[in-house]
């Protein structure tokens, strides 16, 4: 049960989360550098198996697309958890981000997605990227609390959620 405290506390993580990420410069934005071209944004989570005894041997270039293989598994680990989902699917990507794991989904199942974030500079890049990619009619970002929540009641077959907390 939530408290008048508890629920001023969680104001101020939300508040300061979406300040946090409205402010990220993006000329020094290592997420968004280690994407590359992929357009493909994560925050470097990941599962899977890394021998970190090579790294001294590496290149920056080899690096990264070690942790961008880590965050592949994790994202498809995860879209497999939710079953048989079609292209008549309505998804909803709680804490989307900047779209990471949306755009995943999308290539991979084709179905409809809604991504939030507490961030709309997180919004308009992941709308920005989806309208680049020509998939912006399939998914669709808002700068939304995943808390509280701006749609319908029971407007979504399946929920996931990648690198959040509530």
């Amino acid at each position: 049960m939530y408290n008048i405290r508890s629920m001023a506390k969680q104001e101020d993580l939300r508040k300061s989360t979406s300040r946090f990420y409205n402010e990220v410069n993006i000329g020094y934005d290592r997420n968004l550098k280690l994407a590359g071209d992929s357009g493909l944004l994560d925050h470097h989570f990941g599962l899977g198996y890394f021998d970190t005894s090579k790294i001294p041997g590496m290149s920056q270039q080899e690096i990264s697309d070690a942790i961008r293989s880590l965050e592949t598994i994790q994202a498809r680990v995860l879209i497999d958890m939710m079953g048989d989902v079609t292209p008549q699917h309505q998804v909803l990507d709680a804490g989307c981000g900047r779209g990471g794991t949306a755009f995943r989904l999308h290539d991979l199942k084709h179905c409809e997605i809604d991504g939030v974030t507490i961030a709309g500079k997180q919004a308009q890049f992941a709308s920005a990227e989806a309208q680049q990619r020509g998939c912006q009619y399939g998914v669709r970002f808002w700068e939304m609390d995943m808390l509280a929540l701006g749609f319908p009641q029971s407007s979504f077959d399946r929920i996931f959620s990648n690198e959040t907390t509530p």
